[in-house]
């Protein structure tokens, strides 16, 4: 069975797509991308907004997609198959055999998977789920760090200041009694 790839530069190590079919694919980036689309002889711009998770692409067979990261080249099909324009979706859910997707009609639309091997891949990949810590919560977590070093050896500190201070209290009431 054919699928068209979905071919990604080499530059482009934190973004993700797998090819579902012919039509579909499974996408995720770090970035904020835009797609510009060629389908016969109408060009177009789709926005992809930076996700933790995955999007779901549909690109007829008749067009092409390309953006900084990636290219989808359109299949040679007749003139009468011609229909239909990419689009960007959000994925509702995912189960072994399905994927729900969220698209502009008022129907949910089911794509049916021929293998799970796809849907482990996407659970073993999970790319976004832990995001870099920002560069200003940094100073917060050194501060913190420092801090809480700061009182575990002041406690200990205390701790032998205060045992001795007891004992020396102990031995001079001992003293006094005897």
């Amino acid at each position: 069975r054919f699928f068209r790839p979905c071919l990604i530069k080499i530059e482009s190590s934190q973004f993700i797509c797998f090819a579902l079919n012919e039509t579909n694919f499974i996408i995720s980036t770090n970035y904020h991308i835009s797609l510009t689309t060629l389908c016969g002889k109408q060009v177009s711009t789709i926005q992809v907004q930076q996700s933790r998770s995955y999007s779901h692409l549909s690109v007829p067979r008749h067009c092409h997609v390309q953006s900084q990261h990636f290219v989808i080249r359109k299949i040679q099909t007749p003139s009468s198959t011609r229909q239909g324009s990419p689009s960007v979706n959000t994925i509702l859910s995912m189960d072994q055999t399905s994927i729900i997707i969220n698209t502009s009609s008022p129907d949910l639309q089911t794509i049916n998977l021929a293998t799970s091997h796809i849907l482990l891949h996407l659970n073993q990949t999970q790319p976004h789920d832990q995001p870099a810590m920002p560069a200003h919560y940094q100073p917060l977590a050194i501060g913190g760090a420092a801090a809480g070093i700061i009182a575990v050896v002041l406690t200990a500190v205390l701790g032998v200041w205060g045992m001795r201070r007891v004992r020396r209290r102990q031995k001079k009431v001992q003293k006094g009694i005897e």
